[in-house]
């Protein structure tokens, strides 16, 4: 019996999955990280509707941080809701179908 033959065909068998749980663990990182980021980008865009700031301030300070974000608002009597999306492309495939509209952010804020 050829044992080497044996654990060959069983490493062989078991490495894709390995490379997949991989790079999910990898793109689980970059999704909590990029997650972490449009949070504190949603602060400060919320301290900017409170302090009444233009829109071409805010939009500004978007481009600024990162310029794949997409910024959505919607005023309520009292609130404004502000929604934060970023595209973001996982690099294991079976992530892609979750994430399929990005990250997205949103916040309600007492706007006056």
């Amino acid at each position: 019996m050829n044992k080497k033959g044996q654990a060959l065909v069983e490493f062989i068998i078991v490495l894709p999955i390995l490379i997949i749980i991989l790079l999910a663990v990898v793109d689980y990182g970059n999704i909590v990280y990029n997650k972490t980021k449009l949070e504190n980008i949603l602060d400060d865009v919320a301290t900017m509707y409170k302090n009444n700031e233009s829109n071409e301030e805010i939009n500004k300070f978007i481009i600024n941080n990162d310029k794949d974000l997409k910024l959505d608002t919607t005023k309520e009597e009292k609130y404004i809701n502000i929604k934060l999306t970023k595209n973001y492309k996982c690099i294991a495939p079976s992530l892609n179908k979750i994430f399929k509209t990005g990250i997205v952010i949103e916040r309600k804020v007492y706007y006056e």
